[in-house]
């Protein structure tokens, strides 16, 4: 009988750790964008493909300021705040290699198609 009694407790149990799963393996940047996401530092995913002509945008999921800037300067979002969001359109078809202005250690790729 006291197996019986706990049976609803099991069950509440594990429709409380599966809708607790539902967000495990999705990141928050996903469910912002299907751009590049700035998130710890880091662009994502990296590389980004992309046509050529598509407008892409990038969100800065960090709590400091940051940009996308190519290396050769062909595209830039500016300064992105944290929080916020902007777009970039590729005119090209390649590589594009990009930074932050801000923190030149972060680094991606861009490849057009």
């Amino acid at each position: 009988m006291l197996a019986a009694g706990r049976r609803p407790l099991r069950i509440v149990l594990l429709v409380l750790v599966v809708l607790g799963l539902g967000s495990c393996g999705t990141s928050k940047d996903n469910r912002l964008t299907r751009g590049i996401t700035v998130q710890e530092f880091a662009f994502s995913p990296d590389p980004f493909i992309a046509k050529v002509g598509s407008s892409i945008r990038v969100a800065n999921l960090d709590g400091v300021v940051h940009t996308l800037t190519a290396d050769d300067g062909s595209v830039g979002t500016g300064r992105i705040r944290s929080g916020s969001a902007r777009s970039i359109t590729l005119t090209r078809p390649g590589l594009i290699s990009y930074h932050c202005a801000i923190h030149n250690f972060m680094r991606g790729l861009i490849r057009t198609k």
